[in-house]
């Protein structure tokens, strides 16, 4: 009992410099510290923190994330992302009702496989699409409630930042987890379709004037300049499907594509390059001191024995599995209303995979997904949805606007994510044909 009262009172301080502010990775680090001080003794902690800082940094598979961060970062440098917002909607306006819309929801998911973040998809599009469906009479509530909601695309679609963080913390294979994100992600990419045509259905004034279709001819030439950043994608995912290159290696080969592509064919130049290199290490660092910190705060909990007796309560009050995850649904669903996801992640992962994989029998991939789905959800959720305030501070819209959109979207998420949990097939089924 006074383990838990030490590990709540230890999370508390951690919530209070969370909101004042101190950046998550010192946070753990710092409670770290301070539980196992209280257990074992300062010498002991010390040496702990050594072990832990040189042992994580060997982490050969730490290496993926510079690798695709950098190879997201070179292609937004490079000018692409114009390029797929102006195919995408080629393809579907005045094709579809409400298709610049439409459009979007492709355009982000195209840029969801090459980014791996889903605030930077959100504050990207909504500077691209929102002057442009304004132009032509669209609703803001439909043109930022589509860019907030579809920019959780990256959170699922491979190289997913948040899939490679909880791959390394739950040592679960990244390429397997890439994968098993395809179906769920392509399942929400058209469960955001039929939104958006019902709600365009039911008021057809919220698309504003008609817009004209595009010729064939134009459609082709719009999609051109995509093609190789296309071709990379489909290399690297066939490469980790088919066991041919390791997730570091997928990343390595992706990064060095994406340079190559943005060099000889977007023609970027030699400043856009170091910005990108730049970018690169400044959130690299960011998320290796975030991760250490939190296998740092995860010896503190193997230490205090929590989620042992966590189980052990769980199964005293005969709790059943789905009992239980549905209850870390709702608190997942909770903290992505104000958190970021990689701090949601390692805040939680060392309390919660043990609990329903090691205690329940939960399968790790199929774990994975669902939280990375449920936290994606929280993103858009009121009142504090991350997503739609980097949307709307993007293009200085009112962020209850841009809630009034993206609310439709949270009922097709939550209809997969229990399609995820009642048929698990739906996210083991593509792992399990590889190589």
């Amino acid at each position: 009992m006074s383990s838990i009262l030490t590990v709540l009172a230890l999370l508390l301080v951690m919530i209070l410099f969370l909101i004042l502010g101190v950046p998550i990775g010192y946070t753990f680090f710092f409670v770290g510290f301070v539980g196992i001080t209280l257990h074992l003794g300062v010498f002991q902690a010390f040496s702990l923190m050594r072990q832990t800082v040189y042992g994580e940094t060997q982490n050969y598979l730490l290496a993926t994330i510079p690798m695709f961060v950098l190879m997201a970062i070179v292609l937004d440098e490079s000018g692409i992302l114009e390029d797929i917002f102006d195919a995408m909607d080629s393809w579907t306006k005045g094709v579809f009702p409400g298709g610049l819309a439409i459009g979007t929801t492709f355009a982000n998911g195209a840029f969801a496989a090459m980014s791996g973040s889903s605030t930077a998809g959100a504050a990207a599009f909504a500077k691209i699409a929102h002057p442009n469906m304004k132009r032509f009479g669209y609703d803001d509530r439909l043109t930022m409630g589509t860019v907030a909601a579809s920019g959780t695309f990256a959170m699922m679609f491979p190289p997913s930042i948040a899939l490679i963080i909880y791959g390394i913390l739950t040592e679960t294979s990244i390429g397997q987890l890439f994968i098993a994100g395809m179906i769920p992600g392509i399942l929400t990419a058209f469960a955001y379709v039929i939104i958006i045509l019902a709600w365009v259905k039911m008021n057809p004034s919220i698309t504003g004037e008609a817009v004209e279709t595009d010729s064939w001819s134009t459609r082709i030439g719009l999609s051109k300049p995509l093609i190789p950043a296309l071709l990379l994608i489909l290399f690297i995912l066939g490469g980790l499907y088919f066991g041919v290159v390791t997730a570091v290696e997928a990343g390595a080969f992706g990064a060095a594509g994406a340079i190559i592509l943005s060099v000889v064919i977007y023609d970027m130049r030699l400043d856009g390059l170091l910005r990108a290199i730049n970018e690169t290490l400044r959130i690299t660092t960011f998320i290796f001191i975030v991760i250490i910190g939190a296998m740092f705060f995860s010896r503190y909990i193997a230490i205090t024995g929590l989620v042992t007796d966590l189980i052990q309560l769980v199964t005293a009050l005969d709790i059943g599995k789905y009992q239980l995850l549905a209850i870390i649904i709702l608190c997942y669903l909770f903290l992505g209303m104000f958190m970021n996801q990689i701090a949601i992640l390692v805040l939680t992962l060392p309390i919660t995979y043990p609990t329903m994989v090691d205690g329940f029998g939960m399968h790790p991939l199929l774990f994975g997904i669902v939280i990375i789905k449920t936290v994606e959800i929280g993103m858009v959720t009121p009142p504090l949805g991350l997503n739609v305030y980097v949307a709307s501070s993007s293009v200085d819209i009112d962020p209850w606007v841009t809630f009034k959109g993206a609310v439709r979207f949270i009922v097709p998420d939550l209809l997969i994510l229990i399609l995820l949990v009642a048929f698990p097939v739906l996210v083991l089924y593509l792992p399990g044909l590889m190589y």
